[in-house]
């Protein structure tokens, strides 16, 4: 187990660049809050070749303590379970190895968890780098590649049905959880069947898992928040800019809202169906983007698909 440190920072990868994966380090290492007050899990979920020591040499060189832990599970879900069962802190930050934090984000972190013991789960601004280049078109897909932000104003709330993604809802990159958000959480994925566990695995590309940790904090009583002084650039590759890509991911978005109401048990019915008929008009009608179009045709694609399975299973 952990010593108590204040905050727990738990970076999952799986194969990393390295170039960015230093730079990614490099921030952690040069954050204004005092290196005493923190300490950096590696999560190497099933890299070939592993992780090793020699690819962690920021954290060395500013004498940041870390650990390397081992999930050959692959799969995010997995490395991140594995890193709130080992931990032990108050807090939780979790940072993808695409995710350069900006120098104050554990210092801010650590504090808003402190000042506000009603949230739970919280994120800021997930930025891209101005250098990041991508065609005009993909503009209203970025916040499906974990691209956020939602004005100057802090947003807190607290709601379990998770029809819709919430505004104060945090994707898990760069998000700051408390000790019992994580321990509802496992809770909460101990009831799920295998075969329903969300995550992304290698190609794969099913996700949601961060509505699941929302729904997780809702479950132990307390908030999400958007807490905009939170901030972070998130390197994104070039190839998920492509519309090949972006078909297949909001088609696989379409399929895990289906499975993560399956997951907890929420209902699904007539009024989903007219949801998404009533978006797809609005989208046809607001849209002029073929390419944006055939996304968004995409994402209620992959929702009819599972629902169509959800059906046939019910009636079985």
């Amino acid at each position: 187990m952990a010593e108590n440190f204040y905050i727990d920072v738990c970076i999952c990868t799986h194969n990393p660049k390295l170039q960015l994966f230093s730079k990614v380090l490099e921030a952690i290492a040069n954050q204004t809050l005092d290196k005493s007050a923190y300490k950096v899990w590696i999560i190497d979920n099933a890299s070939c070749p592993p992780i090793q020591e020699s690819s962690l040499i920021p954290l060395v060189k500013f004498g940041i303590k870390y650990e390397i832990l081992r999930e050959p599970q692959l799969g995010i879900i997995f490395a991140r379970t594995l890193a709130m069962r080992v931990t032990s802190s108050e807090v939780i930050v979790f940072v993808d190895d695409d995710n350069e934090l900006h120098p104050d984000y554990l210092e801010k972190a650590l504090a808003i968890l402190q000042n506000y013991p009603e949230i739970g789960m919280c994120g800021g601004k997930l930025l891209l780098p101005q250098s990041t280049k991508y065609p005009s078109w993909v503009e209203p897909i970025l916040p499906y590649l974990a691209i956020k932000d939602a004005g100057e104003q802090v947003i807190a709330g607290y709601c379990q049905d998770i029809y819709d993604w919430k505004i104060w809802e945090p994707p898990t990159a760069g998000s700051v959880i408390r000790r019992s958000v994580t321990q509802s959480y496992l809770k909460v994925l101990q009831k799920i069947p295998k075969h329903l566990i969300l995550s992304r695995r290698g190609r794969g590309l099913l996700s949601c898992e961060d509505s699941l940790i929302a729904y997780s904090v809702y479950e132990a009583g307390l908030h999400c928040s958007y807490q905009p002084s939170l901030q972070l650039n998130h390197h994104i590759h070039a190839n998920r800019f492509k519309f090949n890509y972006l078909l297949r991911l909001l088609f696989a978005y379409g399929r895990s809202y289906i499975l993560l109401r399956k997951a907890i048990n929420q209902p699904i019915d007539i009024e989903m169906i007219e949801a998404m008929q009533r978006r797809l008009n609005w989208w046809l009608n607001n849209h002029k983007s073929r390419r944006y179009l055939a996304c968004m045709i995409a994402w209620e694609l992959g929702f009819m698909f599972e629902l169509q399975f959800y059906k046939l299973r019910n009636q079985a």
